[in-house]
């Protein structure tokens, strides 16, 4: 009895978020705003207006303290088909939220082996977000690791670095281009990348320079 009372003192709450919202929108922009193109928007979406991102955060927290609890039920949360519907609900909610989008692809790729699904989810999250760093460099790593494709995984690489100065995230960029070069017989640009990664990570010196010789074997001959 005390879950359903909590469950039903949800819907009046937010009932009341849902009238402030529209509330504080209307005295924002002081007007009633235009009637929307039902034909290019979803009905209930716009109906909830911004009280949906605040729902889809509140989700976001649900599905780490889910995957906490999935794990101490003594489950592997690698084999938890369930989050996925949590990630659908949230980026239907809010299509920006690329968290969602990166985590429930990398999911379903790595560990669900459902690839080709984990693929249209990140392709449809970049859509919606198309100047995101976060899911080019998933596609990019997703493409490279587990479908050995590196020509897409080099065409996300490149687009991902001209939304970053991170150094770690140029790094880990650059490791994805030098192997998937490699792995095209390019070894001059290969070697271009390894270069780079000399420079920027001193502490493998070891590993780049391995690779750095190992390459200018293979060009010499």
């Amino acid at each position: 009895m005390k879950i359903l009372k909590s469950k039903f003192l949800v819907i009046p709450a937010l009932l009341i978020i849902l009238m402030l919202s529209f509330h504080l929108s209307f005295m924002q922009n002081k007007k009633i705003p235009q009637a929307p193109d039902f034909k290019n928007e979803n009905l209930p979406l716009y109906l909830l207006g911004s009280v949906r991102n605040i729902i889809s955060d509140f989700l976001w927290i649900r599905v780490d303290l889910y995957h906490h609890s999935w794990e101490w039920g003594g489950n592997y949360w690698t084999e938890n088909e369930n989050l996925i519907i949590l990630y659908r609900f949230i980026t239907y909610l809010n299509p920006h939220h690329e968290q969602a989008y990166v985590q429930g692809g990398y999911h379903l790729i790595a560990n669900l082996n459902k690839k080709q699904e984990g693929l249209e989810f990140l392709e449809e999250g970049l859509k919606n977000n198309p100047n995101s760093f976060e899911i080019r460099f998933e596609l990019a790593f997703e493409y490279f690791l587990n479908f050995n494709n590196p020509d897409l995984a080099i065409k996300y690489s490149k687009e991902a670095l001209l939304l970053t100065n991170d150094p770690q995230a140029l790094l880990n960029l650059y490791k994805i281009l030098a192997h998937s070069y490699y792995n095209k017989q390019d070894y001059r640009t290969a070697l271009l990348y390894w270069y780079r990664i000399h420079d920027l990570e001193p502490a493998t010196f070891h590993i780049s320079d391995k690779w750095i010789q190992e390459l200018k074997k293979l060009i010499e001959n």
